[in-house]
This record gives structure tokens, C-alpha cells and sequence, in this order.
């Protein structure tokens, strides 16, 4: 019984030298395009076309968009809390 416990700690002893891990860096590396990089880079081509902002809403509009989506929101919340609580 005491072989397989003892080369079960021996295996389980870790290697006094240090593992080094590689560290991708595509500034050095510019074989492997990181798909992060390469949708930043569209983003950005997209964004600098868009001036034409002709398709925002108008201030009070939006202002009364969040007015009534949250409005009812705690309006729903509000309720149903009440209904629970009377509901006991």
C-alpha cells in the first residue's frame, strides 16, 4: 500500500524551474491577426463614415420614451408589490 502513495506524491510534486508562458503580442507578432483587433479596426472605418445623424430621435421624444418605459416600469413593480403584500 505505501508504492502507489508515495508515487502518487512524487507525481504530484511540482518541477522547482519555472514555466515561462508566452505572451501574445501583436505588435511583434503581426503573423497572427487577433480577431479583436481586426473588428476594432472595422469599428472604426464604420464609425468615421457616420456624420449623417439625420436618423436620431428628437430631445423630447426620447425624453418621453424613458418617461413611459420606466414610468410603467415602476408603475408594474409598484403594483405587483402591493398586490403581494395585501395578498398575505
Amino acid at each position: 500500500m505505501a508504492q502507489p502513495l508515495r508515487r502518487l506524491r512524487e507525481s504530484a510534486q511540482v518541477s522547482a524551474r519555472p514555466v515561462i508562458a508566452r505572451v501574445a503580442d501583436a505588435e511583434r507578432d503581426p503573423a497572427v491577426d487577433s480577431p479583436a483587433r481586426l473588428m476594432q479596426q472595422a469599428l472604426s472605418v464604420d464609425v468615421a463614415d457616420m456624420d449623417d445623424r439625420s436618423d436620431r430621435w428628437p430631445p423630447s421624444a426620447t425624453l418621453a420614451f424613458i418617461l413611459v418605459t420606466c414610468g410603467g416600469f415602476w408603475i408594474t413593480a409598484i403594483y405587483l408589490t402591493m398586490h403581494f403584500i395585501q395578498a398575505r
